[in-house]
């Protein structure tokens, strides 16, 4: 366990970490991408906006990235986690993927704290035709310096 907690730990730098590199090689297909953020512990978030009937499992590729769907309702608050699994590249190692689809009242407002919406967004996210997706990664080490 310390192993991995000083993993984590190393990924709490300023400036660009492996989660950040991963994270920057991420797509959803069908979405476009709203912005991104730097989160507690490294961890690194994308945001994507797009078609409330796309099967987003499917949309979201990475480097080297496989993805299970989340059986268990991990749901909290405006987001609905829908997968995980683990991604790498050579530069960042081995990194922890999550896929949370958001949905609700709010949405465009968080999404709209992140970047700028369209108007056709925001219609859509109000109106459920159109849904948020968050990309959050967590790489296990740092790579060498």
């Amino acid at each position: 366990m310390s192993l991995l907690l000083a993993g984590l730990s190393g990924c709490a730098t300023l400036g660009s970490n492996e989660s950040e590199r991963y994270r920057d090689q991420i797509r959803v297909a069908g979405f476009r991408h709203v912005g991104d953020v730097l989160a507690q512990l490294g961890a690194a978030h994308a945001y994507f906006v797009g078609g409330a009937d796309v099967d987003v499992l499917g949309a979201v590729s990475g480097p080297e990235l496989a993805l299970q769907a989340d059986d268990r309702d991990l749901s909290v608050g405006i987001f609905q986690r829908i997968a995980s699994g683990y991604g790498r590249t050579d530069e960042t190692g081995k990194c922890h993927v999550t896929v949370e689809r958001i949905t609700g009242d709010t949405t465009a407002q968080f999404l709209a704290s992140y970047g700028d919406l369209t108007k056709a967004e925001e219609t859509g996210l109000t109106d459920g035709t159109m849904v948020g997706v968050k990309a959050g990664v967590i790489c296990e080490a740092q790579a060498d310096r």
